[in-house]
Protein backbone atom coordinates (compact mmCIF):
# COMPACT_ATOMS: atom_id res chain seq x y z
CA UNK A 1 0.00 0.00 0.00
CA UNK A 2 1.43 3.75 -0.86
CA UNK A 3 1.14 6.33 1.38
CA UNK A 4 2.89 9.74 1.29
CA UNK A 5 5.95 10.08 2.76
CA UNK A 6 8.39 13.60 2.45
CA UNK A 7 12.05 13.93 2.85
CA UNK A 8 12.72 15.80 6.22
CA UNK A 9 15.84 17.75 5.01
CA UNK A 10 16.57 20.35 2.71
CA UNK A 11 13.13 19.94 0.82
CA UNK A 12 11.25 20.50 4.30
CA UNK A 13 11.33 24.11 5.22
CA UNK A 14 9.30 25.95 7.83
CA UNK A 15 8.28 29.56 8.49
CA UNK A 16 6.30 32.06 10.19
CA UNK A 17 3.54 29.58 10.08
CA UNK A 18 4.52 27.62 6.39
CA UNK A 19 6.32 25.11 5.52
CA UNK A 20 6.91 23.32 2.26
CA UNK A 21 7.33 19.76 1.67
CA UNK A 22 8.41 17.33 -0.94
CA UNK A 23 5.81 14.53 -1.52
CA UNK A 24 8.42 11.33 -1.81
CA UNK A 25 4.96 8.88 -2.85
CA UNK A 26 2.00 8.54 -4.84
CA UNK A 27 -0.59 8.15 -2.02
CA UNK A 28 -2.11 11.24 -3.74
CA UNK A 29 -1.26 10.67 -7.48
CA UNK A 30 -2.15 12.08 -9.86
CA UNK A 31 -3.97 14.87 -8.11
CA UNK A 32 -0.13 15.35 -6.43
CA UNK A 33 2.30 13.57 -7.83
CA UNK A 34 5.64 11.76 -6.53
CA UNK A 35 8.02 14.76 -6.09
CA UNK A 36 5.65 17.77 -6.22
CA UNK A 37 6.61 20.48 -4.05
CA UNK A 38 3.95 21.25 -1.63
CA UNK A 39 3.08 24.89 0.62
CA UNK A 40 1.65 23.82 3.75
CA UNK A 41 -0.46 26.35 6.30
CA UNK A 42 -0.61 25.59 9.83
CA UNK A 43 -2.53 28.87 10.81
CA UNK A 44 -5.97 28.25 8.71
CA UNK A 45 -8.39 25.64 9.26
CA UNK A 46 -9.16 23.61 6.71
CA UNK A 47 -12.67 23.39 5.00
CA UNK A 48 -14.43 21.25 2.91
CA UNK A 49 -12.53 19.89 -0.58
CA UNK A 50 -9.20 21.11 1.01
CA UNK A 51 -6.15 18.93 0.57
CA UNK A 52 -4.58 18.26 4.12
CA UNK A 53 -1.33 17.44 6.32
CA UNK A 54 -2.04 14.56 8.59
CA UNK A 55 0.74 14.26 11.28
CA UNK A 56 1.09 10.83 13.08
CA UNK A 57 3.12 11.04 15.96
CA UNK A 58 6.87 9.51 14.75
CA UNK A 59 5.05 8.23 11.80
CA UNK A 60 5.16 9.72 8.46
CA UNK A 61 2.38 11.98 7.70
CA UNK A 62 0.02 11.79 4.65
CA UNK A 63 -1.77 13.69 2.45
CA UNK A 64 -5.43 13.17 1.65
CA UNK A 65 -9.02 15.31 0.38
CA UNK A 66 -10.51 16.75 3.54
CA UNK A 67 -14.27 16.25 3.19
CA UNK A 68 -16.79 16.79 5.98
CA UNK A 69 -19.45 14.22 6.63
CA UNK A 70 -23.25 14.86 7.31
CA UNK A 71 -22.55 13.36 10.70
CA UNK A 72 -19.81 15.97 11.35
CA UNK A 73 -16.93 12.98 10.88
CA UNK A 74 -14.14 14.17 8.60
CA UNK A 75 -13.28 11.68 5.14
CA UNK A 76 -9.79 11.94 4.55
CA UNK A 77 -10.00 11.00 0.86
CA UNK A 78 -7.40 8.98 -1.17
CA UNK A 79 -7.45 9.71 -4.80
CA UNK A 80 -4.79 6.59 -5.53
CA UNK A 81 -6.37 3.06 -5.61
CA UNK A 82 -3.30 1.61 -3.93
CA UNK A 83 -4.19 4.33 -0.68
CA UNK A 84 -6.52 4.14 1.78
CA UNK A 85 -9.26 6.70 2.84
CA UNK A 86 -9.77 7.30 6.74
CA UNK A 87 -12.38 8.36 8.91
CA UNK A 88 -11.80 10.62 11.49
CA UNK A 89 -13.02 13.09 14.35
CA UNK A 90 -11.70 16.79 13.75
CA UNK A 91 -10.38 16.52 17.00
CA UNK A 92 -8.45 13.48 16.80
CA UNK A 93 -7.54 15.24 14.03
CA UNK A 94 -6.82 18.27 15.55
CA UNK A 95 -5.21 16.53 18.19
CA UNK A 96 -3.11 14.56 15.71
CA UNK A 97 -1.89 17.87 14.03
CA UNK A 98 -2.93 18.72 10.67
CA UNK A 99 -2.04 21.53 8.02
CA UNK A 100 -3.49 22.58 5.03
CA UNK A 101 -2.05 22.34 1.69
CA UNK A 102 -1.79 25.49 -0.18
CA UNK A 103 -0.26 25.21 -3.21
CA UNK A 104 1.40 22.65 -5.51
CA UNK A 105 2.44 23.87 -8.85
CA UNK A 106 -0.76 25.70 -8.97
CA UNK A 107 -2.89 27.12 -5.93
CA UNK A 108 -5.46 24.94 -3.80
CA UNK A 109 -8.65 26.56 -2.79
CA UNK A 110 -7.51 26.97 0.32
CA UNK A 111 -4.48 29.50 -1.17
CA UNK A 112 -7.70 32.29 -1.49
CA UNK A 113 -7.35 32.73 2.37
CA UNK A 114 -3.70 33.16 3.47
CA UNK A 115 -1.70 35.92 2.06
CA UNK A 116 1.42 33.71 0.35
CA UNK A 117 5.02 34.65 1.25
CA UNK A 118 7.36 36.06 -1.95
CA UNK A 119 10.13 34.31 -3.34
CA UNK A 120 13.05 36.51 -2.19
CA UNK A 121 11.43 36.48 1.52
CA UNK A 122 10.82 32.28 1.42
CA UNK A 123 13.57 31.23 -0.91
CA UNK A 124 12.89 27.59 -2.40
CA UNK A 125 9.28 28.13 -1.53
CA UNK A 126 7.21 28.66 -4.39
CA UNK A 127 9.14 26.71 -7.28
CA UNK A 128 8.23 27.94 -10.37
CA UNK A 129 10.46 26.64 -12.88
CA UNK A 130 8.01 24.16 -14.50
CA UNK A 131 5.86 27.17 -16.03
CA UNK A 132 7.81 29.19 -18.71
CA UNK A 133 7.31 32.15 -18.78
CA UNK A 134 5.62 33.94 -22.07
CA UNK A 135 8.00 36.85 -23.56
CA UNK A 136 4.79 37.89 -24.84
CA UNK A 137 3.04 40.96 -22.75
CA UNK A 138 0.12 38.99 -20.28
CA UNK A 139 -3.29 38.83 -21.89
CA UNK A 140 -5.88 39.62 -19.07
CA UNK A 141 -8.72 38.67 -21.23
CA UNK A 142 -10.15 35.64 -19.28
CA UNK A 143 -11.58 34.13 -22.58
CA UNK A 144 -7.98 33.54 -23.77
CA UNK A 145 -6.69 32.28 -20.41
CA UNK A 146 -7.52 28.82 -19.32
CA UNK A 147 -7.48 27.58 -15.58
CA UNK A 148 -4.98 24.42 -15.10
CA UNK A 149 -8.27 22.01 -15.54
CA UNK A 150 -9.84 23.53 -18.28
CA UNK A 151 -6.81 23.45 -20.59
CA UNK A 152 -6.48 20.08 -18.72
CA UNK A 153 -9.81 19.34 -20.25
CA UNK A 154 -9.30 20.69 -23.45
CA UNK A 155 -6.08 19.10 -23.97
CA UNK A 156 -7.50 15.71 -22.68
CA UNK A 157 -4.47 14.79 -21.02
CA UNK A 158 -3.58 13.72 -17.50
CA UNK A 159 -2.30 15.90 -15.21
CA UNK A 160 1.34 14.78 -15.41
CA UNK A 161 1.32 15.27 -18.90
CA UNK A 162 -0.04 19.05 -18.44
CA UNK A 163 3.01 19.42 -16.12
CA UNK A 164 5.44 17.94 -18.50
CA UNK A 165 4.15 20.21 -21.36
CA UNK A 166 4.55 23.17 -18.93
CA UNK A 167 8.00 22.04 -18.17
CA UNK A 168 8.93 21.77 -22.06
CA UNK A 169 7.74 25.15 -22.95
CA UNK A 170 4.84 23.79 -25.31
CA UNK A 171 2.20 25.19 -23.71
CA UNK A 172 2.40 28.94 -21.98
CA UNK A 173 1.58 30.02 -18.49
CA UNK A 174 0.54 33.58 -17.26
CA UNK A 175 0.35 34.40 -13.84
CA UNK A 176 -3.25 36.76 -13.02
CA UNK A 177 -3.10 37.46 -9.07
CA UNK A 178 -1.71 34.63 -6.80
CA UNK A 179 -2.54 32.07 -9.61
CA UNK A 180 -1.37 30.36 -12.75
CA UNK A 181 -3.37 30.61 -16.14
CA UNK A 182 -2.91 28.44 -19.43
CA UNK A 183 -3.00 31.02 -22.67
CA UNK A 184 -5.49 29.77 -24.93
CA UNK A 185 -3.33 30.50 -27.81
CA UNK A 186 -0.30 27.97 -26.92
CA UNK A 187 -3.04 25.39 -26.48
CA UNK A 188 -4.16 25.67 -30.04
CA UNK A 189 -0.71 26.10 -31.17
CA UNK A 190 0.14 22.54 -29.53
CA UNK A 191 -2.64 21.32 -31.23
CA UNK A 192 -2.16 22.64 -34.35
CA UNK A 193 1.26 21.35 -34.15
CA UNK A 194 0.20 17.50 -33.58
CA UNK A 195 -2.56 17.18 -35.81
CA UNK A 196 0.01 18.05 -38.28
CA UNK A 197 2.81 15.39 -36.81
CA UNK A 198 -0.21 13.15 -37.16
Amino acid sequence: MNTLFFRRDSTMKQYDGFITVTAEDIGCDPRIPKGAQLLCSEKIKPQNGDYVLVKRGSASPFIRGYFVREDGSILLKSFNKDADSYVASAQALNAAGIMVVIRMEHDFPAASRVVIPEPEKAEGVLPQEHVSASPLPVNNDPAELLTFDEAQALLKVRRTKMYALLRSGELRASKIGKLWRVERASIQQYLAAKTYKN
